[in-house]
């Protein structure tokens, strides 16, 4: 699996590398999954010109679930997204485990044009980010960039070889 997400709050992308592992039912049309994210780094522009960078890592919460046909399938899971590190101008202003979504995120994703269950295909959709919380004393403006609606997720899933 991979793709990017663009973030709105932070004005860039982040690329996404991963795995995910499903049983089906597919007489019932249903899976239920395990998605393994791998954690990613981005570089973003604040008010247009601030240039901060950021590591980011995923937490699955509870278990992504979806439908499964012969040419379509959706996914609906949740994240919380941690901040590893945060830089502004390439100085470090968090660096640490705990800086976190309050919120887990909803993402709910749709398979574009045929997707061929045994092959793979494109998944796209948006989501929305909480603010962040526990990333130091610059918390509350670290939180208010992440904060964000119509985030994006563009992913190609390919069967496991």
């Amino acid at each position: 699996m991979s793709g990017s997400s663009k973030l709105v709050g932070l004005g860039g992308s982040v690329p996404l590398k991963g795995s995910f592992s499903a049983v089906a039912d597919l007489s019932a049309g249903k899976y239920t999954g395990d998605l393994n994210l791998k954690a990613t780094s981005g570089q973003f522009r604040i008010f247009g010109f601030l240039p901060v960078s950021a590591n980011i890592g995923f937490d699955q919460v509870g278990q992504p679930t979806g439908t499964v046909s012969n040419k379509a399938v959706t996914f609906n899971g949740k994240l919380t997204i941690k901040l590893t590190k945060v830089a502004l101008f390439g100085i470090p202003i968090y660096q640490g485990d705990s800086c976190k979504t309050k919120k887990p995120s909803d993402i709910q994703l749709k398979s574009v044009g045929n997707f061929d269950v045994l092959k793979g295909g494109k998944l796209k959709g948006k989501y929305s980010l909480s603010e962040t919380v526990k990333c130091g004393p610059l918390s509350p403006i670290i939180g208010a960039f992440v904060a964000s609606d119509g985030n994006t997720v563009d992913i190609d899933l390919a069967a496991k070889k």
